[in-house]
């Protein structure tokens, strides 16, 4: 037992706090504070964490808290002695245990398994819920997910992984300092070294990364707008197409869209608590989500725009640092790596080859797949929740609004589009989505006589001040005056409030259903197919290469060259099939190529002296560059090409007709 200035005992425990000779007495029940302590706890158990009304949204400001809890430990501590359980050398912590003299205790077993089985009770059915969507989730990226091989991008990656576990085979196709940061291809290497090179286990990696990101969606929904907004965010992530059909193939954006979404969870329990540790936390994951993609880079400006947009959250200069040591820290393995294994040379060409990239595709090109990737209904509704947290304004409304608007407003200015670019504002999506099916159910509440549950902490007035003149019309208050309105001038006199409610109720389930309609149904059609529509990158495997990759290992002699349209086969040939293959498409010109490819600077000298024996061609290639294939066909007729192989496989032609159809063809030429 340990005694303060004055002789006031001091109380030990982990959520203990110490009273100096001026607070309030240990022995003066408090039952108010207690009462206070009692509710707090019951907030957390629900899931919400209290706050006095407009206080300040940054918990370290709150007035009052340290004389509150003091309060309410002295309170419990006075009860305890006049029942005789404890004695002045015990002390009870906030959570129901203490120490005697540095010895923990329970004082009230019973107290506390009763605590223990209500809060089991309280939260069985989210977790209940949870892992059925998960399982939902594992079972739609898992359904044939090994029936078509690896697209470009795909063997690529899992090639810089084999790499990195040492395989020499593959080291000498697939160097290191290739292309992206190293974090997931690390991460493949670990089971490459136990379990062989394979095709499978890259995905299965990719798959896991997908469901962390559905848990964290939950995680991050229910602590910004409740637990509801939180479980109906996570189904539909779980289903939603453009997240099922990214995170089957072994990509990078699955696992740097988990690890964004994570980040942004440790920001918000930042924001909650007050606490440094989860600044450092959300500094950390930061870095490692750049170390997974390097556009993930984003998060700095998104967390520098929201906390810009709120004032009111100040954070000390010495935790600054901190942050930014423990950033630096988490991102410095990537830049070493590349020091110590002579790859700036790589570095510096990939980085001038993406900003001298030509566009891509049109600026049209997120607006046309974002409908059919979301889902049109869940995009609409996602829409409309993005004018209402416009509108509200609250630090997590603003912390939702930057998280969306920085990716979108970046990739569409950027000159070059991919299809999975945007991946990390899916689960942004998923929230706003819950959040309008949240204030939907709570309206219903409300219309029944019940009371809305509100956002977990209100704006403060301090936060009101300097907002923006204008203002959207609320969905809910437009609702509530139109009903009004329709009841004072007799429409709805004869209907009741309770009748209205179930009205609305029923309208907002079978709305809910129809967005998991809408989301489920393109996905189911998209896990079940073996086929891919025209070229599109990062829209899954390419169809026939695992087969034409196996036959070239298996007929092909070692140390043979391919000359193949573009990089696309190239890459499926060098990791499947384990020999030499160079893209027609690949510019000399360092500065209008990919680094990551090595150019063959002259097709024509090289087949004369016989450096390449092979031409490989491909539907893909050609659809997108019929220059190039129309030239390799050339190559084939000039230097005496024999077919020597022809693979089939369901595609899906410009009509929208799939069949079984020719996909590669391999020839063989000679001088």
């Amino acid at each position: 037992m340990a005694f303060a200035a004055g002789g006031r005992p001091e109380i030990y425990g982990p959520d203990s706090m110490t009273w100096s000779a001026g607070d309030a007495s240990p022995d003066t029940p408090d039952a108010s504070a207690d009462g206070a302590a009692r509710s707090g706890r019951g907030a957390r158990a629900g899931g919400r964490t209290p706050r006095p009304p407009g206080g300040s949204p940054h918990p370290a400001v709150r007035p009052g808290m340290a004389s509150s809890a003091a309060g309410a430990l002295a309170a419990r501590a006075a009860a305890g002695r006049a029942a005789g359980g404890l004695s002045d050398a015990m002390a009870i912590s906030s959570r129901g245990y203490g120490f005697v003299e540095g010895i923990p205790f329970l004082p009230n077993l019973t107290e506390a398994r009763g605590r223990a089985a209500a809060s089991v009770r309280a939260n069985i059915r989210w977790w209940a819920a949870l892992v059925a969507i998960v399982v939902i989730g594992a079972l739609v990226r898992l359904w044939s997910i090994g029936a078509v091989g690896f697209n470009n991008d795909e063997a690529v990656y899992a090639g810089q992984g084999a790499s990195l576990a040492g395989d020499q085979t593959y080291a000498p196709l697939f160097a290191i300092f290739r292309a992206h940061p190293l974090l997931v291809q690390f991460i493949n290497s670990i089971p490459f070294r136990i379990f062989g090179v394979n095709d499978l286990t890259p995905r299965l990696i990719s798959v896991a990364f997908g469901l962390g990101g559905v848990v964290m969606t939950y995680a991050t929904g229910s602590l910004l707008y409740g637990r509801r907004a939180g479980i109906i965010a996570a189904g539909l992530l779980a289903l939603m197409p453009y997240d099922v059909v990214v995170t089957r193939q072994a990509l990078l954006d699955g696992p740097e869209t988990a690890l964004f979404v994570f980040s942004i969870y440790l920001l918000t329990r930042f924001v909650r608590t007050g606490q440094a540790r989860w600044l450092y936390g959300a500094a950390f994951s930061s870095g490692l989500t750049v170390l997974a993609k390097e556009t993930a880079v984003l998060l700095i400006p998104v967390a520098i725009v929201f906390l810009l947009l709120v004032p009111e959250i100040r954070i000390k200069f010495r935790h600054q640092l901190v942050a930014v040591f423990l950033f630096v820290i988490a991102v410095a393995p990537y830049p070493a790596a590349i020091l110590i294994g002579k790859g700036t040379g790589a570095a510096g060409s990939f980085v001038a080859w993406e900003i001298l990239r030509q566009p891509n595709h049109t600026w049209t090109f997120y607006g046309d797949i974002l409908p059919a990737a979301v889902g049109p209904v869940a995009l609409v509704i996602a829409l409309a929740g993005l004018l209402y947290v416009i509108r509200r304004g609250r630090w997590e409304d603003r912390l939702l609004t930057s998280w969306i608007a920085i990716p979108a407003a970046f990739f569409e200015l950027w000159p070059v589009k991919g299809f999975q670019y945007l991946m990390p504002i899916a689960p942004a999506i998923a929230i706003l989505v819950g959040l309008v099916f949240d204030r939907l159910f709570a309206r219903v509440v409300d219309l029944h006589g019940g009371s809305v549950a509100e956002t977990p902490v209100p704006m403060p007035k301090e936060q009101l001040k300097g907002r923006r003149g204008f203002t959207l019309p609320r969905p809910s208050a437009t609702l509530t005056r139109a009903l009004a309105f329709r009841s004072s001038t007799g429409v709805f006199s004869a209907i009741s409030r309770p009748r209205v409610s179930r009205g609305l109720a029923a309208a907002a389930w079978a709305l809910l259903a129809l967005t998991t309609l809408s989301v489920a149904v393109p996905t189911a059609q998209a896990v079940a197919s073996t086929s891919i529509s025209g070229s599109l990158a990062g829209t899954g495997g390419l169809p026939g290469g695992r087969e034409v990759g196996a036959w070239v290992k298996q007929n092909v002699p070692a140390g043979a060259t391919f000359l193949t349209e573009g990089p696309t086969l190239a890459n499926i040939i060098e990791f499947y099939g384990q020999r030499q293959a160079y893209g027609l498409s690949v510019s000399p010109n360092p500065i209008r190529r990919n680094p990551a490819y090595d150019p063959l600077y002259n097709p024509d000298r090289a087949l004369q002296l016989n450096q390449v024996q092979y031409i490989a061609t491909d539907i893909w290639s050609a659809q997108r560059s019929p220059f190039f294939d129309a030239l390799l066909r050339r190559y084939v007729a000039r230097y005496h090409g024999v077919l020597v192989h022809r693979q089939y496989a369901d595609a899906t032609d410009s009509s929208g007709r799939t069949s079984n159809q020719v996909v590669i063809e391999i020839f063989e030429v000679r001088p």
